[in-house]
């Protein structure tokens, strides 16, 4: 088969920038499975036309909510979801909002492009994903979660970027979907090897496919021209060290480990019981500490605000 360093170079200059590590600069491109991820990544790049018009406004610094709302408005799925969305999250405003360009201003244009984002890469897939492996609908749960808990995280600890981290939460998982969908029974038995030895993902996906699903994730956000602190960000994941922003990642790898403790969604990874002591130096925090960030009634708004996210147009 054709290796994927031939197939698709570009996508080898996603690592350079970040990584120096021996773990990752030996990703082993040229195994007959870089073909099946190559070609089930180039499916996925692509957008529908009116979503990449609006994700294009939104990164426009020139760019204002009204601008934005009017786009929106053709999607009458996309808007009814950031309403929903907005109402959820800012449940304590005297009334509901049913303005969208509110609405926008409200979420923040990194939040809408988030969620439009990651909504779309998983409605797109639904059809796709084999549901032996797992549920797409339990991993978006859980991406909504991460990136909720993520938000406010950051927001509480401070010198991080709250609205990347939602954002990062939200498209973290991404590629899991491409790994599910490329390899199947495959990536279902690495989940079951991963669970059953209670052991680390990264190595098994490593092992089996000659890559990672940080990596693919972070490969879909470069090919969808997202900031490069949010994709540097996702493909440092679970090795904050490694990353251009560890505080951030580690705070990205708290809100794993409360999602996961919590229940909210499945992302099929073992459930530690303990805070990762990684995220904890990062961020400067005991481990007694890091565990009691999140209070259970912030716990409770997180589960209301995912069931809103996770409901299918």
């Amino acid at each position: 088969m054709t290796p994927l360093v031939q197939t698709g170079p570009d996508i080898l200059g996603i690592f350079e920038p970040i990584y120096n590590d021996i773990l990752f600069r030996s990703i082993v491109f040229d195994l007959p499975e870089g073909s099946a991820v190559m070609g089930t990544l180039l499916e996925f790049r692509e957008l529908p036309a009116n979503i990449d018009r609006l994700l294009k406004v939104l990164a426009d610094e020139n760019s204002d909510a009204t601008m934005v709302a009017e786009i929106v408005q053709l999607n009458p799925a996309v808007a009814a979801k950031i309403l929903r969305v907005v109402n959820s999250t800012f449940a304590g405003l005297r009334s509901r909002i049913t303005n969208l360009q509110r609405a926008v201003a409200l979420l923040g244009y990194d939040n809408v492009r988030g969620l439009i984002l990651g909504m779309s890469l998983f409605s797109a897939l639904r059809a796709k994903f084999p549901s032996s492996v797992l549920s797409i609908t339990d991993l978006w749960k859980h991406s909504a979660a991460v990136g909720q808990i993520g938000n406010i995280i950051a927001n509480k600890l401070g010198n991080i970027d709250a609205a990347t981290l939602l954002s990062a939460g939200l498209l973290h998982d991404a590629g899991k979907l491409v790994l599910a969908v490329a390899f199947r029974e495959r990536y279902g038995k690495a989940l079951r090897d991963s669970a059953d030895m209670k052991g680390e993902l990264l190595g098994i996906e490593l092992r089996y496919f000659g890559v990672t699903h940080p990596i693919l994730a972070a490969a879909l956000c470069y090919k969808w021209h997202l900031p490069e602190r949010l994709w540097g960000l996702i493909a440092a994941q679970e090795h904050p060290s490694l990353g251009p922003d560890g505080r951030a990642a580690a705070a990205l790898m708290l809100a794993e480990f409360f999602a996961r403790s919590y229940g909210i969604g499945i992302d099929g990874q073992w459930a530690h019981g303990f805070v990762p002591e990684e995220a904890c130096w990062h961020l400067s925090l005991a481990q007694s500490t890091a565990g009691n960030i999140i209070e259970p009634d912030e716990i409770k708004g997180v589960v209301q605000t995912v069931s809103v996210i996770s409901e299918w147009e």
